[in-house]
């Protein structure tokens, strides 16, 4: 993707809402700063872009991330212009990207690698490699934050145990396990992480984060796209969804209640979710806009129509 083109895209997202592009990379966007910690996990694109992501935030510190290079690059950008502010090289393609709140580091792990690998987005240079404490040589798979960083949830490969840890300057400290019977995908959790949140067979399973103790389980009114792909709007309020049948699906933090919106989006599509303006945005069900719902009430805002030469721009198709 050339310079120019990102710079369009980038103007295009400001403009549209800001929607995350991606390509051989899905980012998921939680919380604002390079969205507070929700992981970058391999899956479908929301954009065929030629192999490249575009992750908007005008409050992010580090900038705007673009996954190049068939996600061996991390590419950032100034906000204001899409000028390329560095370049940061990953040695191979990740498992998973998650920033830190306030987007000044990157926490990166692989799929063969007991490892997580953190890089600098001002410096654009490896930091340092985290050993996690607890892991028994087992392979970090999503990686949560709590909204201020003091605290990391990490999921594991093969494993319904979730380890919580406390972070401070790119350090892990081991805090104690819990079970999630049967869970799968990210742990996500309520604005001040007290209440976590993971999918099982059985609907979205909730836990206190203090000792792991299972709370409730959410039934869902869908059978849902992907594990990885809620997301919390700005106040988590509500966590937002797509069911395999392409219909949005939230869930009520207050209540635990789950419904889902009469209007159909494009399957296998996760929603972004704004922070400020509180609107959770969908592909549309034809793959040519962008539809805005209002995050908390659900109700429509707007379907905003790409322009043709747009689309082509990106790929063909949305």
């Amino acid at each position: 993707m050339s310079a120019s083109t990102e710079n369009r895209i980038v103007s295009i997202i400001m403009a549209a809402a800001a929607v995350t592009l991606s390509a051989t990379i899905a980012i998921g966007v939680v919380d604002g700063r390079l969205t507070g910690g929700a992981p970058t996990v391999s899956g479908r694109s929301i954009f065929d872009a030629a192999g490249s992501g575009v992750q908007v935030d005008e409050d992010l510190d580090g900038g705007v991330l673009v996954i190049a290079d068939g996600g061996t690059e991390i590419r950032v950008l100034d906000p204001a212009d899409g000028s390329e502010k560095g370049r940061i090289e990953l040695e191979r393609e990740p498992a998973t990207i998650t920033p830190t709140p306030g987007g000044v580091s990157v926490f990166v792990t692989f799929s063969d690698s007991q490892l997580i690998e953190v890089y600098s987005t001002t410096e654009f240079e490896h930091e340092t490699t985290i050993t996690p404490e607890g892991g028994s040589e087992r392979i970090p798979e999503y990686l949560t934050f709590s909204e201020n960083g003091d605290t990391v949830f990490v999921t594991w490969r093969n494993s319904d145990s979730v380890s919580v840890y406390s972070h401070s300057m790119r350090e892990l400290e081991h805090r104690h396990d819990f079970e999630t019977a049967g869970g799968r995908g990210p742990i996500y959790r309520n604005r001040r992480a007290t209440r976590l949140y993971r999918e099982s067979d059985r609907g979205i399973d909730v836990y206190f984060a203090q000792n792991g103790e299972h709370i409730e389980t959410i039934s869902l009114p869908a059978t849902p796209m992907d594990a990885g792909s809620w997301m919390f709007n700005g106040r988590h309020s509500h966590l937002w969804g797509t069911s395999a049948g392409g219909i949005p699906i939230v869930v009520d933090e207050s209540d635990s209640r789950a419904d889902v919106l009469e209007f159909e989006v494009a399957s296998e599509v996760a929603p972004v979710v704004e922070v400020d303006s509180e609107r959770a945005l969908y592909v549309d069900e034809g793959r040519t806009g962008i539809v805005a719902f209002d995050a908390r009430s659900g109700n429509q805002l707007s379907h905003e129509t790409l322009e043709p030469e747009v689309i082509e721009e990106l790929g063909g198709r949305i």
